[in-house]
């Protein structure tokens, strides 16, 4: 009895999966539902992956996601796959704009303690102790000019 080999079935080729396998890809996958500017993604790594919105992504998985409900923690274990928006890499993807916080100089005081002691210490303007131990008034002074730089 003679094998004969049995050529595959060969699939349509249309679009790249990012294993480097082509795959015909459904039209309902190439737009993001609603119209969104969110972007299909697939889990790669290991473990699983907890969106903003609270929906956990398991590996393998893929989801539609924007870039800001991905935790940074995360970002090295997804890799986008719409084929029709503009290529973003682990490296490439943008980071959300993090506004910056103002801080007020804290304010330093002396103050006698126990009073008539001759002792000082520095409090901070939440009235913690900064100073070390017991120190007199011009060592206490001094402090206080070092902190406030």
């Amino acid at each position: 009895m003679e094998r004969t080999k049995v050529a595959k079935a060969v699939k349509p080729r249309t679009a790249n999966d990012p294993l480097g396998r082509k795959r015909k890809v459904p039209e309902q996958l190439l737009h993001p539902p609603g119209g969104s500017d969110k972007i299909m993604w697939r889990k790669t790594g290991g473990g699983s992956l907890t969106l903003a919105s609270g929906k956990k992504i398991k590996k393998g998985e893929t989801f539609w996601a924007t870039v800001n409900e991905i935790p940074k923690a995360f970002r090295d274990t997804v890799i986008p796959l719409n084929p029709t928006e503009k290529s973003l890499t682990r490296k490439q993807a943008p980071e959300p704009v993090e506004e910056p916080i103002e801080v007020e100089d804290p304010e330093y005081t002396v103050q006698e303690d126990p009073p008539d002691s001759g002792n000082f210490i520095v409090l901070d303007s939440q009235g913690k102790i900064v100073s070390e131990g017991p120190l007199s008034e011009e060592q206490a002074e001094e402090l206080v000019q070092q902190l406030r730089g």
